[in-house]
């Protein structure tokens, strides 16, 4: 949900639905697949132009991620063989967090160039004695307009997560690896390339649906965590179907989360 109170000033919220396919192998090299769709935590950013010229901007986003209260759920253990997720499974993180980033954009008649950093800043400890890792998120990306309607993208995405802090009682670290919080820090280079369609007429109309897909080109776990195979993003917001407006509108920050995800557990042999 995005509304733009004034040129300079758009105020957004998201909700994100993150689904996850892992299929990973223990220490004794049992092999299990296992599907999770569920709800992540609300964000609400405010987006503000600090710089622009001709056909150029900057912006801040600023924003606080809310949390949800789907944790309760999934921290919850219902029976001793039934164990809480482990950390990297679980959609929500359970705390108050600060979202600050900046974001540069150029745009031509064809094409839209830009920068941006964006980060997690974590506070406090969730009701399970935990708190996860700040994470920054740096993109760099090119797209080109084919037409009124239709457009692609490349994008070169870093993705950097530090490690937990305090520990889920629930959560043995013998029983699996990924259970170990002094494990979960990472740092990951991806290429992502894209499609935009703007619908341009009937009751849709001024519509974008975006498909992003791309695949990790560097990794670095600091543990035996689960590894990227595969991002893959679908998103729809409101365009505007000029070619090269003067004023540009400020660029919503993607969502790290909000991915398809494809990984393995890789345990040491």
């Amino acid at each position: 949900l995005e509304y733009g109170i004034t040129d300079d000033l758009t105020f957004q919220g998201i909700l994100p639905v993150i689904q996850r396919h892992f299929n990973y192998v223990d220490a004794v090299g049992n092999h299990y697949v296992n599907d999770l769709t569920d709800l992540s935590d609300i964000q609400l950013y405010a987006l503000y132009v600090i710089g622009r010229s001709e056909h150029q901007q900057v912006h801040l986003n600023l924003g606080v991620q809310i949390p949800t209260g789907i944790l309760i759920e999934q921290g919850d253990t219902t029976s001793p063989t039934s164990p809480a997720l482990t950390y990297p499974v679980r959609s929500s993180d359970g705390t108050w967090d600060f979202l600050p980033g900046i974001t540069y954009r150029g745009q031509s008649e064809n094409w839209t160039w830009g920068l941006q950093g964006l980060g997690i800043v974590r506070f406090g400890i969730n009701r399970y004695d935990y708190r996860l890792g700040d994470e920054g998120d740096f993109n760099g990306w090119i797209s080109r307009r084919l037409s009124d309607s239709f457009s692609l993208s490349t994008r070169l995405n870093t993705h950097v997560t530090g490690n937990i802090s305090g520990a889920d009682p629930q959560l043995n670290p013998a029983l699996l690896p990924s259970n170990q919080p002094s494990l979960q820090a990472s740092q990951q280079i991806n290429i992502l390339f894209g499609m935009n369609y703007v619908i341009p007429e009937g009751f849709l109309k001024g519509q974008r649906v975006g498909i992003e897909g791309g695949l990790p080109v560097y990794q670095w776990l600091a543990g035996p965590e689960l590894n990227a195979a595969l991002n893959e993003f679908v998103k729809a917001s409101n365009a505007e179907l000029a070619p090269a407006p003067p004023r540009m509108k400020p660029v919503a920050p993607p969502h790290p989360k909000a991915a398809a995800l494809k990984a393995v557990d890789r345990t040491p042999e």
